[in-house]
């Protein structure tokens, strides 16, 4: 039997990067899931104003699509990020 990993693959729609001194996004909801790489800097994300991910420099979050979040920096100083958006398509074994 397959793993279910094997079956999906990443159909990626957009990869951006960016460098902000001061970085925050609003309360929204998006499509695609979003894999956002944090090279420099630290943020967090809060989803539906609940659970709370801390993001410190070098890591990731994987955000799902049709869950609101908002997120902002809480390093001081500029900030790095890179992120990818993306859905999972099925493939046949």
């Amino acid at each position: 039997m397959a793993n279910i990993l094997d079956l999906a693959n990443p159909q990626i729609h957009a990869v951006n990067s960016c460098e902000s001194r001061r970085w925050s996004n609003p309360w929204r909801m998006i499509y695609d899931h979003q894999l956002l790489l944090v090279e420099g800097g630290a943020a967090e994300t809060v989803f539906h104003g609940k659970e709370t991910v801390v993001c410190p420099p070098g890591s990731y979050i994987i955000k799902p699509p049709g869950l609101p979040h908002s997120s902002v920096q809480t390093s001081k100083g500029p900030i790095r990020f890179r992120w990818v958006l993306f859905d999972w398509v099925h493939t046949e074994p």
